[in-house]
């Protein structure tokens, strides 16, 4: 029994010896694993703490590099923050210097501009005070004297207002102007301009009525007659002593009164002549419209005979007052009465004081004349006072 627990003892060593032995070979593999995996592991543990190192020895130069960079730039920053410092207040200081220059400057300027503008006004104001004696002769502009006319001009033309500081005078004036070269539309547009700057402008009224009258009569045209009549009664209503005004409206009314072949305009016209006269007893030019316009009146009713006197004594009184006022009407007078040497007496005299005044072919075509046209003295005082020019 002993024997054989023995062998079956001895038979269990040996299988397990057997079962070992086959295991050798996988231990042993996996061992070698081990070996591999602890040598990589320990080769990985060795480049980690070298690069540990290299980011810790790098750490610490960056340190070292910011802190001197620091201190630099703040020695840098300090050094800049001087230099702005510095900068701005010598910039400061010529800004300070510039700004005193320009107000010195500013202060010349201010004089200068000062002295011109007194001075232009200076101009303005006897310029305006020339006109305003011009229009108490009761001339329009285009019959003002050569002198006013270029006064006018070289005024305009040497403003150096811009369009929107132009005063009611600057836009009267430039209505003068163009007035006086006879471009009554501009003339028109420009007086209008005036009184809108200025409503109560009476003289812009007035010159505005005789660039209206000035234009019906070239162009033949009753309503600008009737508009012109609209503006000499707005110049009254600012000006209610206007003597001039009521001339030219009678003016106006006899204009009307021809085209129109009407005896009633004839008649307002005189009214407005007899007005003109009330306020100034001198005004030459009142009185020898106040005849020829009882002559127009004479010749459409046919009794210019029996109104002959009557209108004789206006028109020598217009002679009175000023030498030749009345002379062209009053030879218009005598020739249609058939007195031919006073006629010729008056002509003459007319055309000895009004020189300039009419256009030869104005008093060759003139119908009353039409009785001394066939007389030699007639084409006589033509070529002495109208001589050809010679070339």
């Amino acid at each position: 029994m002993q024997e054989q627990k023995i062998s079956e003892m001895q038979k269990e060593i040996k299988e397990q010896e057997d079962k070992w032995k086959e295991r050798i070979p996988i231990i042993e593999t996996y061992n070698n694993y081990i070996e591999r995996v602890e040598s990589k592991l320990n080769l990985t543990m060795n480049i980690f703490i070298i690069v540990l190192t290299i980011i810790g020895i790098g750490a610490t130069a960056l340190g070292i590099y910011i802190n001197k960079r620091t201190t630099k730039s703040e020695r840098e920053l300090k050094e800049m923050e001087k230099d702005a410092k510095d900068e701005l207040r010598n910039m400061k200081q010529d800004v300070i210097n510039e700004l005193k220059k320009i107000k010195d400057e500013a202060t010349r300027d201010k004089d200068d501009i000062s002295e011109i503008k007194k001075q232009a006004e200076k101009e303005l104001s006897d310029l305006r005070e020339s006109i305003k004696n011009g229009m108490q002769s009761d001339k329009t502009p285009d019959k003002q004297t050569l002198e006013l006319q270029n006064e006018v001009k070289t005024y305009v033309k040497k403003t150096t207002k811009s369009i929107t500081e132009y005063t009611a005078d600057d836009w009267f004036l430039l209505g003068y102007d163009a007035h006086v070269q006879k471009k009554y539309e501009d003339a028109c547009f420009y007086y209008k301009k005036a009184i809108e700057s200025k409503s109560d402008y009476a003289e812009a009224y007035y010159t505005w009525g005789n660039a209206l009258l000035g234009l019906a009569r070239l162009k033949s045209d009753t309503a600008l007659y009737e508009e012109s009549i609209i503006k000499y009664k707005k110049a009254i209503e600012m000006k209610p002593d206007y003597a001039e005004a009521y001339n030219h409206w009678g003016n106006a009314l006899l204009g009307l009164a021809r085209l129109k072949r009407d005896s009633t305009l004839f008649e307002k016209s005189i009214t407005k002549y007899k007005k003109a006269i009330e306020i100034k007893p001198d005004h030459a030019k009142a009185y020898n419209h106040w005849g020829n316009s009882l002559m127009q009146l004479a010749k459409l009713e046919n009794n210019l005979d029996s109104r002959k006197q009557e209108i004789e004594t206006l028109l020598l009184k217009a002679n009175e007052i000023k030498k030749g006022a009345g002379s062209y009407n009053l030879a218009c007078l005598h020739a249609l009465t058939g007195e031919k040497e006073k006629a010729f007496q008056y002509l003459e005299e007319d055309l000895k004081y009004n020189k300039g005044k009419r256009a030869r072919n104005f008093i060759e075509n003139d119908a009353d004349f039409a009785t001394l046209k066939g007389n030699p003295r007639f084409r006589d005082l033509f070529d002495k006072y109208f001589p050809k020019e010679t070339t």
